[in-house]
């Protein structure tokens, strides 16, 4: 049995052209679109961490697509680079911030499936806390935070 050929249309350049192709087999990109098409902002993934970038970024495999988490999204924590975090080969769960069908991309989330530790640290206002002085800057100290018992 033959099949006809596939149609498949793209969104305008920036050029204001609709650019259009016929093609009997997917593409790369079209099996990028129909797994994309079932991501959902907010949707909770497992991937494979597969690239650390020198800039920051750090690549994760999701169903054979790569979706890139951003430094701020990787902990609460703040960290110095990624591999303070993860490391390649690491299978890791995150939450999905957005599928961006236009570019193709989808921004992950590490810490929005760690638990918020601000509601923690609200609760300890106005309380003393003693420990090492870390950083100064203008409008204050950093101390490291501790849990009852353990040891800096």
């Amino acid at each position: 049995m033959e099949f006809p050929p596939l149609f498949t249309a793209v969104l305008p350049d920036n050029d204001g052209v609709l650019r259009a192709r016929w093609q009997t087999e997917p593409t790369p990109s079209d099996r990028d679109w129909a797994f994309l098409k079932t991501l959902r902002r907010g949707q909770i993934v497992t991937g494979t961490v597969t690239t650390i970038a020198s800039f920051g970024v750090t690549f994760v495999n999701i169903g054979g697509f790569t979706a890139m988490i951003n430094i701020p999204e990787l902990s609460w924590r703040p960290i110095n680079h990624p591999t303070d975090v993860v490391s390649v080969g690491q299978e890791i769960t995150a939450e999905v911030l957005d599928v961006d069908m236009v570019w193709e991309r989808v921004p992950l989330s590490l810490r929005a499936v760690q638990e918020d530790p601000w509601p923690q640290v609200a609760q300890r206002i106005g309380q003393v806390v003693t420990g090492p002085v870390t950083k100064i800057v203008p409008f204050g100290v950093f101390v490291p935070h501790r849990r009852p018992g353990e040891r800096l």
